[in-house]
This record gives structure tokens, sequence and C-alpha cells, in this order.
């Protein structure tokens, strides 16, 4: 569920690297379950999002050197209610 995670929060990572918005996350996540034909538990989901979490946290603690703002503080609190944290 980590990869899933991670794949979801950075799919769309463009030329910046910022990564999926919340709402993209959401609907990855949503597809994967389709295409794999089960749904995930509460706690996959919870895990996907605190990997997805990671990555951006982690990307955005090097875009910051930058003053690249990569991951807002309302989506980082949304990211983390979703992991459940």
């Amino acid at each position: 569920m980590v990869i899933v995670g991670q794949a979801a929060a950075m799919f769309e990572g463009g030329p910046t690297g910022a990564g999926a918005s919340v709402e993209r996350t959401e609907a990855f996540l949503e597809e994967y379950q389709i295409a794999r034909g089960r749904a995930l538990s509460d706690n996959e989901l919870q895990l996907c999002w605190a990997a997805g979490l990671w990555v951006r946290a982690f990307n955005a603690k090097k875009f910051h050197l930058d003053d690249f703002d990569a991951l807002g503080r309302d989506e980082a609190e949304t990211r983390v209610r979703q992991a459940g944290i």
C-alpha cells in the first residue's frame, strides 16, 4: 500500500514535482480500487494517505529551500486526517 499511496500523491508531479491535489489523490485511490476489483480496507486507505503525506512532506522540505510552497498547511492537515494521524 505504500507504493500505491506514494503514486496517488505524486502521479501528477509535473515540472515542479509538487504532486497531485487531495481531490486527484482521492480519485486515483478510487480508480485503483476499481481496477484491482476490491475495495481497500480503512487501514489500507490510511496507510496510502500516510505514505503519500510522507513523500509530499519530504518533497516540500526540498522545495522550501528554493522558496517554492509545495504543500500548504490546509492540504497537509487534510492529508493528516485522511491518514488517521
